[in-house]
């Protein structure tokens, strides 16, 4: 995938409030977990322009077709393990960790 650096909009803010979390509660730690995951949803759109990132989530029977989406990433929100986060070596839908996904 060619992408014109000129197209890539680097303004976009995707910052975490500098603070620690205080994690006491089953929901404090839901809370946590649900920053994080939207700071991730945020780096994912902004780096769409330059890796083919997939909007999303998607389940795992939704991904697209691995075979156009190479070095694409995408969320889903039926992962193994609560794992969310996939990318496509054009071949298979792979985790980060490296294991398959689909």
């Amino acid at each position: 995938m060619s992408v014109n650096p000129a197209s890539y909009n680097s303004s976009v803010d995707f910052r975490i409030p500098n603070k620690t979390p205080v994690i006491n509660t089953p929901q404090d730690l839901q809370s946590c977990l649900d920053e994080i995951y939207n700071y991730a949803q945020q780096v994912i759109r902004a780096l769409q322009p330059l890796t083919g990132v997939s909007k999303g989530p998607y389940t795992i029977a939704t991904l697209p077709d691995v075979s156009v989406s190479i070095g694409g990433l995408a969320t889903v929100s039926d992962g193994t393990g609560g794992k969310w986060l996939v990318y496509s070596d054009g071949t298979n839908w792979l985790y980060t960790d490296g294991s398959i996904a689909v």
